[in-house]
Order: structure tokens, then C-alpha cells, then sequence
């Protein structure tokens, strides 16, 4: 491994992730002027003709493309699948220029800085250094540059409908080098209460929906949450719960017939969305037992994302933690609470886990930045498990 690691040039890797940056990928999900990753997915397609690395372009969405880069291994039965998500969060807020790539402290900023186009730069990086190298890698390898994963994953999703199949999978995202091998899942639905619309000078004549539903979340608050703090699981804690959005009504002076609320329910391994959705009907029915005018639908979830369990001693994990253990002298096995496009890979079979240089408390902010060394040996982890994976 010692000699592999002086392989990875640091200045063509941060020039690399400069470029990326530069590139305004946001999802098309985050506003009028979201260009999505046609641009940055062209970028990555040039970077390996350019060195004349095989891939393919799989279209997902109008001009919005998965680029998959191709190694070909001794052992062609098996696979190992690198993965890093093309699109970023908006830029909205931010208090330095999201598509000047500057370095400073030690530290490159920009939009996507940390999440993920670090990752993505190290594994483009890595391979690259195997399509150089004189002896082909163990296994296959691919990179799966994927569209989506800010919003609703359809990128990771489309792989899987394809049928992808590997040996193992490791997903780029800011984990400061700590191997993630399990992280929480998401269910996200609306609720909305419905009442009856009436000239605010007479609303004993209506029934105020957005008044039902400061009723609900109460009831939520004070009978559901409660229970969430007796779920322990060892690397991710308790299961949480958030109220994000509300609307309700359609001018000051009419009663709201209607309020909407959505809500986003992080779950653990084990847990079935349908118990949980069972919970707040639970609730929803008691409200209308004791109140006759209180009405309220839970919609059918608009978003169900599983959890990412690995164990411990999967190849994958055992390859990654010996690898860290040389380049950074240290291997730590980490749970978190946020969703990746590693639980995709992990729900069909495929052993996976999640590591990339970067903080996740830099991601989406005003002041996006990641930290250059990581960078630099986020690219030489990549690079030992690509030929050290067997």
C-alpha cells in the first residue's frame, strides 16, 4: 500500500476537485435556476476519454445522466462498485462565491466542496491510477457517477432497476475517514386536516383546519414522541421525528378549510413504516372519536428509504478498515443518522458502506468547505481498496 499512496498526485487531485466545484450541478428540485448534472456528468465523461477509461452514460432523466466508468479486473465474476453523487443542494444563503473554488486554511471552498464532489474527485482519481497501473486490479471496478441523491435518489434507483450486482460497494459522502457501516432510514408523508372555509367576521360558522392540526402536533408531540426515546440502536441512537412544513388556508380573512402538514420520520434497522404510519392513525382516531368536527387524512408516503446495516466483518469493511489503518493510521466503524445511496445498494444484496473526507456539519452551509488533506487521503483509501479488495 506504501507505494501506491505516492502515486496519488495532490496537486492534480485538488486541481481536479476545483473543477468539479466550478461546475454548477444543483438539483433541479432546489429552484428556477438549477441547472441539474448534465454539465458535471459531461465533465466526468471527458475525464475518462481522456484516459481512456471505458464507461457508459445511462440517461435517468431528460439530460440528466448516470456516467459509469469501467475497470476491467483478473477476477471478471467479481465486482466492486465506487459511488458519488453528481448533484448538490442550492446555493441559496450562501456568503461566499458557491463556483470559485478557493483554497485557504488548509481548506477548499465551494458549493459541493464537502458534499460530495471530494469524494467524487478521490475516486476518479483512484481510478484512474488503476487504468494506469501495469497489473489489473483484483476485481472489476466501477465508479458510479449518479444523478439525484439530494432529493429523491432516482440515479442509485435507476442502478438498481438495471439490475446492478458487485461484490461490494463503497459510497462517497463527508464521514471525516470514519467507515460508515450503518446509517438511519427515512419515511416522509403529509397529514392534513380539512374544515370548513367562512368570512373571518363570522368563524363560529366554520371549522378551522389549521386550528385542528396545532391540536394534532400536540397529540403528536405529547403521546408519540415520548415513545421514540425508548428505541435504542447501538451506532445510530433513537429513532427522531420532524414537523418541516406547514401550510394552511388561503387568505386572512377566511376560515382555513384545510391545513398540510409534512413530516419526516428518521428510522432504525428493524423498524416497519407500516407500524409507524399505524401510530399516528392511532392518534388521528382518537381525535375523531372525541371531536366530531376534527377530520384528518394521512396521505400515502411520498418517500421510504431504507436503513444501511453492514456487518462488521463483510470483506468490504474488513478490506476498508485495514486500508484506513495504513493511510491514516486509524480505522473507526461509525453509525449516522443521514440517508445515502449505500442502504440502495445494501437493500439488494450488495455489502456496502459509506467513507469520504469532509465534515457532514460543513455540508448545505453558507460556507461550504472541506479540509485538502482529507481530500488527499480520501483518494489514497479509494485507491488501496480498489487493488486490495479480493
Amino acid at each position: 500500500m506504501g507505494a501506491s499512496r505516492t502515486n496519488v498526485d495532490r496537486k492534480e487531485l485538488l486541481s481536479l476537485l476545483a473543477d468539479l466545484i466550478s461546475i454548477n450541478s444543483i438539483n433541479p428540485a432546489y429552484g428556477t435556476n438549477a441547472p441539474g448534472e448534465g454539465k458535471i456528468g459531461e465533465y466526468v465523461a471527458d475525464y475518462y476519454r481522456r484516459h481512456k477509461i471505458p464507461f457508459e452514460k445511462q440517461e435517468v432523466l431528460p439530460g440528466r445522466f448516470n456516467v459509469v466508468g469501467k475497470i476491467a479486473g483478473r477476477d471478471s465474476k467479481r465486482c466492486l462498485i465506487f459511488d458519488a453523487h453528481l448533484d448538490t443542494v442550492s446555493v441559496d444563503g450562501m456568503t461566499i462565491d458557491p463556483f470559485a473554488p478557493e483554497i485557504r486554511d488548509s481548506r477548499m471552498f465551494g458549493r459541493g466542496s464537502c458534499d460530495t464532489k471530494a469524494g467524487m474527485a478521490g475516486m476518479m482519481m483512484a481510478l484512474k491510477q488503476v487504468s494506469q497501473n501495469e497489473t489489473a486490479p483484483p476485481t472489476d471496478v466501477w465508479l458510479t457517477t449518479t444523478i439525484d441523491e439530494e432529493y429523491s435518489f432516482q440515479g442509485i434507483q435507476h442502478l438498481v432497476a438495471q439490475g446492478i450486482r458487485a461484490n461490494g460497494a463503497v459510497i462517497a459522502e463527508p464521514t471525516q475517514l470514519d467507515t460508515i457501516i450503518s446509517h438511519k432510514g427515512c419515511l416522509r408523508w403529509k397529514i392534513t386536516t380539512h374544515g370548513r372555509s367562512a368570512h373571518s367576521a363570522k368563524p363560529q360558522l366554520g371549522i378551522n383546519a389549521i386550528s385542528k392540526m396545532m391540536k394534532l402536533i400536540q397529540a403528536i408531540e405529547t403521546r408519540i414522541l415520548p415513545r421514540y426515546a425508548t428505541t435504542s440502536h447501538p451506532l445510530l441512537g433513537t429513532p427522531t421525528l420532524n414537523i418541516g412544513m406547514v401550510n394552511g388556508g388561503i387568505q386572512v380573512n377566511l376560515v382555513p378549510e384545510y391545513c398540510e402538514i409534512q413530516i419526516d420520520r428518521r428510522t432504525l434497522p428493524g423498524e416497519d413504516p407500516a407500524n409507524i404510519l399505524a401510530d399516528f392513525q392511532q392518534v388521528v382516531d382518537e381525535m375523531t372519536r372525541q371531536d366530531s368536527e376534527f377530520r384528518a387524512v394521512i396521505e400515502t408516503p411520498f418517500l421510504e428509504d431504507s436503513c444501511l446495516e453492514t456487518s462488521p466483518s463483510a470483506t468490504i469493511v474488513e478490506v476498508t478498515e485495514a486500508v484506513c489503518r495504513e493511510v491514516i493510521g486509524r480505522s473507526r466503524l461509525q453509525g449516522v443518522p443521514y440517508a445515502t445511496n449505500a442502504s440502495k445498494l445494501s437493500r439488494i444484496g450488495i455489502p456496502s458502506l459509506v467513507i469520504g473526507p469532509g465534515n457532514i456539519d460543513q455540508a448545505h452551509t453558507a460556507v461550504e468547505f472541506v479540509n485538502i488533506d482529507q481530500v488527499v487521503q480520501a483518494a489514497e483509501i479509494y485507491l488501496g481498496i480498489m487493488l486490495g479488495f479480493k
